[in-house]
C-alpha cells in the first residue's frame, strides 16, 4: 500500500477493517472465508452498529484489497456489498449557535481554528498543516496543499475569519505554519 501511495490513514483503516473481519471469524482460515460470510459480516455491521454506506464501502474495499493483493485470490465485489447511498441534508448551525461556539473558545488560537474550519470547510488535519503563505487575503481564499486524497484545492476565506486570523497572527507571530503545534491553546 505504501508503494501504491496510499496514505498512512488509509493503510491503518484497511488493516483495522481486515483485522475486525478476521476477529469476527476467529476459527476460519482467512483464505477460506467465503463471499457469503463477508456479506454476512457487513450485514452484521449494518444491523448491529447501524453502519453507514461509507463504513460498509470501507469494509468492502479493505477486504477486496486483502484478497486480491495479499492473498492473490480472485475476488469480485458484488454490488450488494455497497448499500444504496442515503442522502440527507446536513444539520446547519444557526447564527446564534455559531456565535455561541466562537464565544466558547478560551483563547484567540482556539477561536482562529474554529472560525477557519467552520467558515472555510477545511478539515482539522488540513488546518494543522496550513502555511501562512496559504492564506491569500487579496483573493479572499485559502490554498489547501495536499489535502484529503493528496489533492490541492482552494477554499473561501471570509472577512470575519480573516480578521480573526489577523488577530491571532499579531499575538502569536507564527513563522511558517499558521498553527505552530498540535496543542490548541
Amino acid at each position: 500500500m505504501t508503494v501504491g501511495n496510499y496514505s498512512n490513514k488509509s493503510i491503518r483503516n484497511y488493516v483495522r477493517e481486515v483485522r475486525f473481519l478476521l476477529e469476527y471469524y476467529p476459527e476460519e482460515n482467512p483464505s477460506c472465508i467465503s463471499q457469503d460470510q463477508i456479506e454476512a459480516y457487513i450485514l452484521y455491521l449494518k444491523k448491529t452498529f447501524n453502519s453507514s454506506h461509507a463504513k460498509c464501502r470501507s469494509v468492502a474495499q479493505s477486504v477486496s484489497f486483502f484478497y486480491k493483493q495479499i492473498l492473490k485470490k480472485p475476488y469480485e465485489l458484488p454490488s450488494k456489498l455497497y448499500p444504496k447511498k442515503e442522502f440527507r441534508l446536513p444539520n446547519v448551525m444557526g447564527e446564534d449557535e455559531v456565535l455561541q461556539l466562537l464565544n466558547a473558545c478560551e483563547t484567540i488560537k482556539q477561536r482562529a481554528i474554529v472560525a477557519l474550519i467552520y467558515s472555510s470547510g477545511i478539515r482539522l488535519e488540513e488546518s494543522s498543516l496550513l502555511k501562512i503563505t496559504s492564506i491569500e487575503s487579496q483573493h479572499m481564499r485559502i490554498k489547501v496543499v495536499q489535502g484529503k486524497g493528496k489533492k490541492d484545492r482552494y477554499t473561501v476565506l471570509s472577512h470575519a475569519c480573516l480578521n480573526t486570523l489577523r488577530s491571532y497572527f499579531k499575538k502569536h507571530r507564527p513563522h511558517f505554519y499558521l498553527f505552530c503545534n498540535a496543542y490548541v491553546r
